[in-house]
């Protein structure tokens, strides 16, 4: 009785109403004036999402005759925002702006309402400005002061929650947004982020999340009301630029926490209906929309019971405090899984789960908008949650912690219970490359009968292993990918590096690093996993989900590696650069934009413009091999380090580099500016290498792991010269606007036969294991004629059945950018940043009837594949293009009919620069296969791997033919029949 009382009374006081508790809804029809009621994003808030609109609603209907003339939104430079205003469906007291351009990142905007009149209350009084600032970095940012205030070369706090201005309870969460990016490496509890009670030398049990630009630590336990905690933060903490942080005020910050009780639980139901919307923002209560290039624009309704904690409400008269415990579990409805929102994947995501990874907590605040007390609360509530998919695919794809969802809106009494409508943005990434965006409407409506309100139902299922990398697709992994465990529901991260283990050949336990991202476990090896290895990952039988639900037992999991051949080795070769092209560029002329060619080809081949970068995108640069990390060395001063982001002159004259960081793992490199890439500024990136080189560093030259440097120049790569290197590599580019509703998406040429990539296909790379390599990523190529002094000739063998010999085999990597779905012509454009391949050598036997039917036989020689780029209406070389379509006659390998396609036809050039055929009293004769010009054609299914990822299955589908000359009186027709050349391009692993 004592409890029913309290909820009966905290009920009365958090809805504003009069004490006889009679049912009645919140009405402003008594209000003499009018008044702000709502607005998002809210006054002072931050990190707002660029895609965001602006949202107010008012007590009454907004005079809409001249409401374009007093909604006004300015940037930083007090610039008028253009948008359209609109009053929103429904609610003729709620107002929407939506800017007619994505907002600028970085940077504070403000918006008036003043001299706005209602239809029945005249001038909306008390029109406070209400300010907001996007997350990023601002373009104008200097050292010195960015547009929000903070210098990008330092390193702070931004805020934290809860504010000073709120009570600090036993119950809080601590969560900190920062001013950067975090090394998530740099945070460390106890060493360089504790919490700690007074007197301990330890922090409090509990959990710490660090992720993008949050630190979160959520404890174990409630804290001990009245005692002093001390909040330690170092410099040690870094940003991803590496830059140390400048604690301030929380080097050494006092918590003491208020006393919660007693307290009372109201349970609130959570149900989604799209034809019922929140008068906060229009859109249908309960829902949680993504808006995504990959995705398009899809939503899901949620569905649940939350069981919420209120805080005892006379305490707590200016802002009352509530918990709701993590492990709740909201659900959603299942989405369809369209390219582009238009083009279906083939399959749903099924129901999709949002689960509470630390309590959220909030706050019911007195309206700063008026005094009256009739007023409804403002809702502040902050939570973290873990977003699955029970579909295996789709969970791959979309399975993450999303963190500080920052939901804002108002309390108030319908119909005798107390409601909750709130507003808050979520930013998922999908399938590990768009960031995407969502404004969520959470909708909480208390039962009338608490006594009779729904029991909450314990969680007692063991969480299963829903996928695994690499599994059985170990081709379709980069060895510098971390193995993923992907599982129904997110695990406690508390034991997972006691609890998993990595053994490789049964004697040597490998150091790994074990965290975990949503439903998924990512182990990262200290070290790239090594070839020709056996690997077993071993899973204890205390691993448990967020209810202490253990695994069901204790299993393992095991996996091999591929087979390399070390007996001939190759030197690196840049896989893919973008912007730019995979090889180092000669005769240019920057004062007319011209960025060069390919060293090594013809003066007549293509040539390149000055590449063009987003300001929003960083350099990404790819290795065909894995390399020493120790020789990534970004440069600090012009002409300095392996690796060098410059700023120059038409002239090409370094003016001085680019403050960023470089991220980077085995195979892959990424470089982010400190500030976004600057407009009318001409850039300079390059990779440093020699043809040969101690590869210890010291000479700044870059290396593989096996000890060569880095070769920038394919077109004079030969079977004799495989482990030189070459000279330095750089890339000219120019800055263009933000990119924001396209979508890079980087592709690798996965599985590939030849392993350690020196274009030599070995016989312990060809295995019953590796066979079907050997049909990906392949062209077999025919013999259609000969011709002069050859009578015949066969590819791979001279008699009987050689298939596997007959093929040149494919490796490489194709950044793409995909685009819009393009309603007039059905399909979805994908931007195709040219790169250059390279295939394995194949044998050519040719038999001269001149000299006795004697057969010669010649290698190939490493083949380079040189896609080109296009020429628009205007004469512009600009990147090439596929598109994304929906084939309804398709027959899947399932047997299920209609499919994703991806089609393009590339132009390419074909170099064979070591085929030199030597022939008996001639010598070593040229042949024409330099800069050879060829069009293939190209299309096939899009599928789903199991762990989310992108898989393009291409094929030609044009007869592609070679006429080989070789010197000045003999050929040989060779032809790529229709089918017989496959393209596979894997997209990149979601938590690489």
């Amino acid at each position: 009785m004592y409890q029913l009382l309290i909820f009966v009374f905290s009920l009365m006081l958090l809805a504003g109403c009069d004490k006889t508790g009679e049912q009645q809804t919140v009405s402003f029809d008594g209000w003499e004036k009018s008044y702000l009621v709502y607005s998002y994003p809210f006054n002072g808030q931050q990190n707002v999402s660029i895609q965001s609109k602006v949202s107010l609603m008012f007590t009454h209907a907004i005079d809409t005759e001249f409401m374009d003339n007093h909604i006004k939104v300015y940037d930083k430079d007090g610039n008028l925002v253009p948008g359209r205003i609109e009053v929103q469906p429904g609610n003729d007291a709620a107002i929407d702006f939506y800017p007619n351009e994505p907002l600028r990142t970085g940077e504070t905007y403000r918006v008036q309402y003043e001299g706005l009149s209602s239809t029945e209350r005249g001038l909306v009084q008390n029109p406070n400005v209400i300010e907001f600032s996007t997350i990023g970095v601002s373009r104008d940012a200097q050292s010195g002061d960015d547009a929000t205030g903070f210098d990008p070369s330092e390193f702070h706090v931004m805020s934290a929650f809860p504010t000073d201005d709120l009570p600090f309870m036993d119950f809080s969460v601590l969560h900190y947004t920062f001013t950067q990016q975090i090394d998530v490496n740099s945070v460390k509890l106890d060493e360089t982020f504790a919490f700690k009670k007074a007197g301990s030398t330890e922090s409090v049990p509990g959990k710490l999340l660090v992720k993008d630009r949050y630190i979160i630590f959520d404890p174990d336990e409630d804290l001990t009301p009245g005692q002093a905690y001390t909040l330690e933060m170092t410099s040690g903490i870094k940003s991803k630029a590496g830059i140390a942080l400048t604690p301030e005020g929380f080097a050494n910050k006092t918590y003491i926490p208020n006393d919660s009780q007693p307290r009372t639980t109201m349970v609130q139901k959570i149900y989604g209906d799209p034809e019922v919307v929140s008068p906060l923002s229009g859109l249908p209560r309960n829902s949680v929309p993504v808006n995504s290039t990959l995705m398009g624009d899809v939503i899901s309704f949620a569905r649940a019971n939350y069981y919420t904690e209120l805080a005892f409400i006379p305490n707590f008269p200016e802002a009352s405090p509530f918990v709701i415990r993590k492990g709740s579990v909201i659900k959603g409805t299942k989405m369809p899984v369209n390219i582009g929102g238009e083009v279906s994947g083939g399959y749903d995501t099924g129901e999709i789960y949002l689960t509470l990874i630390t309590d959220a907590t909030g706050y019911l605040i007195n309206n700063a908008n008026t005094t009256d007390k009739n007023a409804p609360k403002q809702v502040r509530l902050v939570m973290d949650v873990a977003m699955t998919a029970e579909d295996p695919r789709a969970n791959g794809g979309l399975s993450q912690d999303v963190l500080h969802i920052n939901l804002f809106g108002i309390a108030q009494r319908e119909n005798g219970v107390l409601i909750v409508d709130t507003l808050g943005e979520i930013n998922p990434t999908l399938l590990g490359v768009e960031k995407a965006q969502g404004l969520v409407s959470f909708f909480l409506e208390a039962y009338a009968d608490q006594d009779n309100a729904p029991v909450k139902i314990e969680d007692e299922t063991a969480p299963t292993l829903q996928s695994w990398l690499p599994g059985d697709i170990i081709g379709r992994v980069d060895p510098a990918d971390a193995i993923l465990l992907i599982f129904d529901e997110p695990l406690d991260q508390a034991n997972l590096q006691q609890e998993i283990q990595l053994w490789r050949n049964e004697t040597e336990q490998v150091d790994i690093h074990v965290t975990n991202d949503g439903s998924s476990v990512i182990i990262r090896p200290s070290e790239p996993l090594k070839y020709n290895s056996d690997y077993r990952v071993k899973l204890g039988a205390n691993l448990e989900d967020l209810n202490g639900n253990t695994i069901e037992a204790p299993f393992d999991l095991t996996f091999t590696t591929l087979s390399f051949n070390d007996s001939k080795l190759a030197a690196p070769l840049v896989g893919s650069a973008y912007p730019g092209y995979n090889c180092k560029l000669t005769g240019g002329d920057l004062t007319v934009g011209d960025a060069g060619r390919c060293e090594g080809g013809k003066a007549t081949d293509d040539r390149f413009p000055i590449f063009k970068l987003p300001s929003n995108r960083p350099i990404n640069i790819t290795f065909n091999q894995l390399m020493d990390t120790d020789t990534f060395k970004l440069g600090e001063n012009c002409g300095e380090g392996s690796i060098r982001v410059e700023v120059i002159n038409e002239l090409g004259e370094c003016q001085s580099t680019v403050e960023g960081s470089i991220q980077y793992d085995g195979s892959r490199i990424t470089f982010e500016p400190l500030v976004p890439w600057q407009d009318d500024t001409l850039y300079r990136y390059t990779l440093n290498s020699a043809q040969s080189s101690v590869c210890d560093g010291s000479d700044e030259v870059l290396c593989s792991a096996n000890g060569l440097p880095l070769r920038t120049v394919p077109l004079t790569l030969t079977v004799d010269n495989i482990a030189q290197g070459s000279g330095p590599m750089s890339i000219p580019f120019v800055a263009i606007d933000p990119d924001t509703e396209r979508v890079y998406n980087p592709l690798s040429k996965l599985p590939a036969a030849d392993v350690n990539r020196n274009y030599i296909l070995e016989d312990n790379e060809n295995t019953e294991e590796s066979l079907e390599r050997l049909y990906k990523n392949a062209s077999k190529l025919s013999v259609a004629g000969t011709g002069g002094l050859i009578g015949e000739a066969k590819i791979g063998c001279r008699s009987g059945e050689c298939e596997d010999e007959q093929n040149i085999y494919v490796s490489g990597y194709l950044p793409t950018v995909v685009g819009l779905y393009d309603a007039e012509n059905d399909r979805i454009p994908v931007e195709l940043n040219s790169q250059a391949l390279v295939t394995t050598s194949v044998a050519m036997h040719t038999r001269i009837p001149l000299l006795f039917n004697t057969w010669l036989v010649n290698e190939t020689g490493p083949q380079i594949m040189r896609m080109r780029y296009r020429t628009d209406n205007e004469g512009n070389r600009i990147p090439d293009i596929g598109y994304i379509t929906w084939d309804p006659n398709y027959e899947r390998e399932d047997g299920t009919i209609g499919s994703a396609m991806f089609g393009s036809t590339m132009n390419v050039y074909l170099d064979a620069p070591g085929l030199k055929p030597d022939v008996p009293i001639l010598g070593e004769e040229e042949t024409n296969l330099h800069s050879y010009p060829l069009t293939v054609e190209l299309y096939g299914p899009i599928v789903f791997l199991p762990d989310g990822r992108m898989e393009i299955q291409l094929k030609n589908q044009n007869n592609v033919q070679l006429n080989v000359e070789i010197g000045d009186s003999s050929s040989v027709n060779l032809e790529i029949r229709p089918q017989d050349l496959s393209i596979n391009l894997v997209s990149k692993m979601v938590k690489s």
